[in-house]
C-alpha cells in the first residue's frame, strides 16, 4: 500500500474512534437527563457522612431520581420544592429528638405531603433503617405510583374477660307461718301451726319457733278414746340457700321441747281424766322454698323430732302404748324475709 494511502487510513480510523466516544458520552448524558427529567430532583439535608443520609441517597438514585445533598438547611423544608424540577426533600433532625422530616409533591392530589418520622434508636437499634425504608416507600408511592407496603398491623391481645364477681352473701332474716299436719305412731293426724323466725348472717344461721296445737290427735280403743295435743318450742342451727334465689332449700338440726296434754274419755262408770307430760329431744328440719314476690316465699317445711324421756300412755291405770318416740310435722306456709 502506498504511504499516502496508509496515512489517510490512520487519520480516518482515529477520527472514527473519537466520534464513537463522543456519541457514547452524549447518549449517557442524554439518558441521565431523561432520567432526571422523568424522576425529578430530591434534596436531602444532612451530613454526607451519616449512614442514614448515604442510604437515602443511594436508594433514591436507584429509583431514578437525581439527588442533591446539603449539609444544612434554613427555613421550612417545603421551600426546597420551589427549585425547578424538585419533587421531594428530606431532612435529618436531631432536636428536640431524632427524626426524619419528609416533604413530597403529590402530582395526583396537587398538594404537598408532609410527615415527620421519629427515629427511636434507644428502643430499637434498627430504627434508622426502618425509617429510611418507610420514607423511600412513601416516595415511590407518591411519585412513581408504586403501592408501598402497608405497615404491619399489631393486634393487641384482648385481656381476658374478668369473671363475674360473686356477690357475697348478705345477712337475711325471715318470719314464717305455716299450718302443719302432725303425725304420731298409733294416733290419727292432728293440726297445728308453726310460727318461726330465722336469721342467717351468711349461709349458716339460727331458727327459733313456736308450735301451737289446733286439733288433737286421737287414739281409739275398746275402753274409750284418747286425745293428745302438743305445743312445742324449737331452736336449730340452719343452713340456707340465698333468699333471693328463685328456689331455696334449707337444712337444720336442733332441739325441741314440748308440753303434751293427754285426755282420756270413757263411758261410766269410768271418769274422764287428763294428764300432762314434758318432753325434749333432737329435731331435724328440712325446707323447700319458692320465691313468689320480691320479699315473699312459699315454703314447704318438714320436721322430725325424737321424744325424750320415754313416755308411756296409760288408760285406766294400764299401759296402752308409747307416745312417739318419733313425731313428724309437714306443712305449707309463707315466709316474709328482708335483708
Amino acid at each position: 500500500m502506498p504511504r499516502w494511502r496508509a496515512l489517510c487510513y490512520a487519520k480516518h480510523r482515529g477520527a472514527a474512534r473519537r466520534c464513537l466516544v463522543l456519541v457514547a458520552t452524549l447518549c449517557g448524558l442524554l439518558q441521565s437527563a431523561v432520567a432526571a427529567e422523568s424522576g425529578g430532583r430530591v434534596v436531602i439535608v444532612g451530613s454526607s457522612t451519616s449512614p442514614l443520609v448515604r442510604r437515602l441517597r443511594e436508594e433514591t438514585e436507584a429509583l431514578g431520581f437525581s439527588v442533591d445533598v446539603k449539609p444544612e438547611g434554613t427555613g421550612p423544608l417545603a421551600n426546597e420544592l420551589d427549585t425547578p424540577n424538585s419533587v421531594a426533600a428530606m431532612r435529618v433532625l436531631d432536636q428536640p429528638s431524632q427524626s426524619l422530616e419528609l416533604v413530597i409533591a403529590d402530582p395526583k392530589l396537587n398538594q404537598v405531603f408532609h410527615d415527620e418520622l421519629p427515629i427511636r434508636t434507644e428502643t430499637d437499634p434498627t430504627a434508622a433503617e426502618l425509617v429510611a425504608t418507610r420514607a423511600l416507600e412513601l416516595l415511590r408511592a407518591i411519585r412513581l405510583g408504586v403501592p408501598h407496603k402497608a405497615e404491619p398491623v399489631v393486634v393487641a391481645a384482648q385481656p381476658p374477660k374478668p369473671m363475674p364477681a360473686v356477690e357475697p352473701a348478705r345477712p337475711s332474716a325471715g318470719l314464717s307461718l305455716a299450718p302443719l299436719l302432725t303425725f304420731a305412731p298409733g294416733f290419727g293426724p292432728g293440726a297445728s301451726a308453726d310460727l318461726s323466725m330465722t336469721y342467717v348472717p351468711a349461709r349458716i344461721g339460727i331458727n327459733v319457733g313456736l308450735v301451737v296445737p289446733i286439733t288433737s290427735q286421737r287414739l281409739s280403743h275398746d275402753g274409750g278414746d284418747l286425745s293428745a295435743s302438743a305445743g312445742a318450742i324449737h331452736a336449730a342451727l340452719v343452713v340456707r340457700s340465698g333468699a333471693r334465689a328463685p328456689f331455696g332449700f334449707g337444712l337444720g338440726l336442733g332441739l325441741e321441747a314440748a308440753r303434751v296434754r293427754f285426755e282420756g274419755m270413757a263411758p261410766a262408770p269410768l271418769v274422764n281424766a287428763e294428764e300432762t307430760a314434758l318432753t325434749v329431744g333432737p329435731r331435724l328440719e328440712l325446707m323447700a322454698a319458692l320465691r313468689v314476690a320480691p320479699n315473699l316465699r312459699l315454703i314447704l317445711p318438714f320436721a322430725a323430732s325424737y321424744v325424750l324421756p320415754h313416755t308411756v300412755i296409760r288408760f285406766a291405770g294400764e299401759p296402752l302404748r308409747d307416745w312417739g318416740p318419733v313425731l313428724l310435722r309437714l306443712g305449707l306456709g309463707m315466709e316474709w324475709y328482708w335483708r
